[in-house]
């Protein structure tokens, strides 16, 4: 396996973007030589995040830029996607599972990506998600 550290990049708040951070993501993970099922869970919570950067954070402005980070330590898999955004109360989330909101067509993103990693994290501004993946 090639040595993995902790490395950034960073794309405008766009969702022609998206096929570029699917990109570096897999190259990531192929690197990462991890497991078909790990790999599905980090891939697709990072999408999401990233979507979340872009369309809820930066607003879908062109101007503003998403900064992700990967990092691959011994024992887990650590990514954070930050946007330029005002943040939000990660606190007060409504529930995506209850029957009022179940039938709309977004605000799963969240739980989707709670349900697939180990530890979900904010920081205070609510602008940063961090996503943890143990590896063993």
């Amino acid at each position: 396996m090639s040595e993995i550290k902790k490395y950034q990049i960073e794309v405008y708040s766009s969702q022609e973007y998206i096929s570029e951070i699917e990109k570096e993501t897999n190259r990531f993970l192929q690197k990462a030589e991890i497991s078909k099922n790990l790999y599905g869970r980090i891939y697709l919570s990072l999408i999401e995040a990233a979507l979340n950067a872009i369309i809820h954070g930066n607003k879908k402005d062109p101007s503003k830029k998403i900064f992700i980070t990967y990092e691959k330590t011994n024992k887990q898999i650590n990514l954070s996607v930050k946007d330029m955004g005002e943040g939000f109360d990660y606190n007060n989330l409504p529930d995506s599972t209850s029957p009022r909101n179940i039938d709309k067509p977004n605000g799963r993103g969240l739980f989707i990506i709670s349900n697939f990693c180990n530890d979900l994290s904010f920081n205070d501004k609510g602008n940063e998600i961090k996503i943890t993946f143990r590896l063993k």
